[in-house]
């Protein structure tokens, strides 16, 4: 899922307001393949563990020296992402996750330089999907 535009990003108490974009990934962490001996092809898929990646790029603030509390490697907190397809409240989308800040990467080479922060959502109970949307919400206060 990719939210270009997002209307706001928090982690935590932390409002990441200059946020370009979010991009939200699911990838296999373990999967199975099964094959039987009458051909070469799988008849058989799946994926065991997985992993949601979610990743905003925004510009650095300038006052970002001594480095924000919450923008430590290991930090965790809900991340709460706000989105609409148009500027209305009306089809407004709540993205939220419990996540853990795994990288800070910047881009020197663009203009204005960039900053990804990449984190891995986590599941309360492994069971379940970290990621909750919910659709026609409201824009949370600052």
């Amino acid at each position: 899922m990719l939210v270009t535009s997002p209307r706001s990003v928090r982690f935590g108490n932390l409002s990441l307001a200059d946020a370009r974009l979010v991009a939200i990934d699911r990838a296999p962490v373990e999967r199975v393949e099964e094959f039987d001996q009458a051909g070469p092809f799988c008849v058989l898929a799946d994926v065991t563990r997985r992993r949601t990646t979610i990743r905003v790029e925004r510009e650095p603030p300038d006052a970002a020296w001594p480095a924000e509390p919450l923008l430590q490697l290991g930090a965790q907190a809900e991340l709460v992402v706000h989105a609409s397809p148009a500027a209305a409240d009306a089809a407004l989308v709540r993205l939220s996750a419990t996540c853990v800040l795994v990288a800070v990467d910047h881009r020197l080479d663009a203009r204005p330089a960039l900053q990804t922060l990449t984190f891995i959502a986590v599941s309360p109970a492994g069971d379940s999907d970290p990621l909750s949307v919910t659709h026609n919400t409201r824009l949370e206060a600052p």
